[in-house]
């Protein structure tokens, strides 16, 4: 094959089924499976520079235009990955849910803690709606991310029924995207719109809620869209991209 070796062969045929895997778009490496596949290529670019039977040129060509084009995409798949859990591990564990269920008066329960995480996502959703496809394919990791945890915690709670399991997801998806439509129009609109939206979503004592709470949760939510509203692109695109304000800051802060 062009006078290469039966090493360098292979790796020519490994490379294309690579691409062919990328362009359908039929897995996602994992970090180490990415090291592993960088160092073999690395090898292989190696033995391409020192193969007698390919000019420096050609190999410099290799190098910087075939070998990028390939494994960029894996890359960025890659990146993607890390990027999506690394933001959901803050909706997670970088909230402050206890001062959010006091505020709101919501008992402490999977369905208060779906809530609040739902609400951090849309945060971090508004901040990725300006990031095109990278963008787009974050939203989609971190939102089965947010599925995947939601049916570890049914089964944690006794919830083993795959039957059970599918109505309770489908119930919570139904308040998932409900909750996104009535945030983004309050977020778009005046105050009273938002409050609406939080009012509706979050406050369990509906007839007996504290205006001043309230106040606080417009305030809340309108100071984390300015805070992460300040992370840049290359920021937002790393394996810790996010830290959100606490509770008591915003309510120290004004907009």
């Amino acid at each position: 094959m062009w006078g290469l070796s039966r090493g360098q062969t292979r790796h020519i045929a490994a490379s294309r089924i690579l691409r062919t895997l990328i362009a359908t778009e039929q897995f996602v490496l994992s970090p180490r499976v990415l090291t592993t596949l960088s160092v073999d290529c690395n090898g292989m670019r190696r033995s391409y520079s020192s193969s007698q039977s390919l000019s420096a040129r050609h190999a410099a060509a290799f190098s910087s235009s075939a070998f990028s084009r390939l494994f960029q995409p894996v890359a960025r798949r890659a990146q993607v990955v890390r990027t999506s859990l690394a933001l959901y591990e803050a909706c997670v564990h970088g909230v402050d849910y206890d001062s959010i269920y006091s505020a709101c008066r919501m008992p402490d329960t999977l369905q208060s803690w779906f809530l609040v995480n739902s609400l951090h996502i849309w945060f971090c959703l508004v901040r990725l709606k300006p990031e095109g496809k990278e963008g787009r394919l974050v939203y989609r990791q971190l939102v089965d991310a947010l599925w995947a945890d939601v049916r570890q915690r049914l089964k944690a709670m006794g919830i083993h029924s795959p039957t059970d399991t599918k109505k309770g997801i489908e119930q919570l998806s139904q308040q998932f995207f409900g909750l996104i439509v009535a945030f983004d129009e309050g977020l778009l609109s005046h105050d009273r719109v938002l409050a609406s939206a939080l009012w509706w979503n979050l406050f369990s004592e509906k007839e007996d809620s504290d205006p001043v709470a309230l106040a606080r949760m417009v305030n809340y939510v309108r100071l984390q869209v300015k805070h992460l509203d300040m992370i840049s692109s290359s920021s937002l695109f790393s394996d810790y991209p996010v830290t959100f304000l606490t509770f008591d800051q915003s309510v120290l802060l004004t907009i």
